[in-house]
């Protein structure tokens, strides 16, 4: 996993300090525009969030969604153990294959700001784990920071900064996670999920 976590960075992985700082930036609002526009739970969903932090996004989904997340950190684990509770089920632990739990028995496999902190090879261990964890017919999706042509500068250089050190073109993200067991793998860019200027990718599959 390729990230920097020395110097200003380092105290991103403070789940205090993270949380203030997507705060200060939208990410309350990013959050609820991604579930609103992309994740788009139902009561009765099965969502399994990989790289979930401090799970955050619980906020922002309906009760009857079951919730399962999954973070190498241990400090945001707890942090979502202390702030949800009984809400969602929390793993400190890299998932995979053998530690993933009912497998194709998913409705959605998420990614927030994941895929950039991995090399090429393990965007493809990913893609294979969320077709082995969702059910026929549910979906993947990914958000990461990317780079386009004629960017904004400023989200240029914002991003540039990131922990992650695999930040890539839409194109590349898609490219990455495509396989033949995704019956439609799409990619499209949004500009308008933080208070800052700034550029995501957004992959969304749905198996076979």
């Amino acid at each position: 996993m390729a990230q920097v976590t020395t110097g200003v960075r380092r105290i991103l992985s403070m789940p205090a300090v993270y949380s203030a700082f997507q705060s200060l930036i939208g990410g309350a609002n990013n959050r609820q525009k991604v579930v609103d526009r992309y994740v788009r739970p139902q009561p009765g969903m099965v969502m399994l969030d990989i790289g979930c932090g401090p799970a955050q996004v619980l906020e922002h989904l309906p009760a009857g969604v079951r919730y399962v997340g999954f973070d190498a950190s241990e400090s945001y684990i707890s942090e979502a153990r202390e702030r949800y509770g009984d809400r969602g089920e929390f793993y400190q632990q890299y998932v995979s294959l053998e530690t993933l739990s009912n497998p194709g028995s998913y409705d959605i496999v998420t990614a927030f700001g994941l895929l950039h902190h991995l090399d090429d090879q393990e965007v493809r261990d990913f893609s294979t784990l969320a077709i082995s964890a969702l059910k026929p017919g549910g979906r993947l999706l990914t958000l990461d920071p990317t780079y386009v042509e004629g960017q904004n500068p400023i989200a240029r250089f914002v991003i540039s900064r990131d922990r992650g050190q695999n930040i890539r073109t839409p194109s590349e993200y898609q490219r990455l996670l495509a396989t033949d067991a995704f019956q439609q793998l799409e990619c499209s860019v949004a500009k308008d999920l933080l208070r800052i200027p700034y550029t995501h990718a957004i992959v969304s599959g749905t198996k076979q």
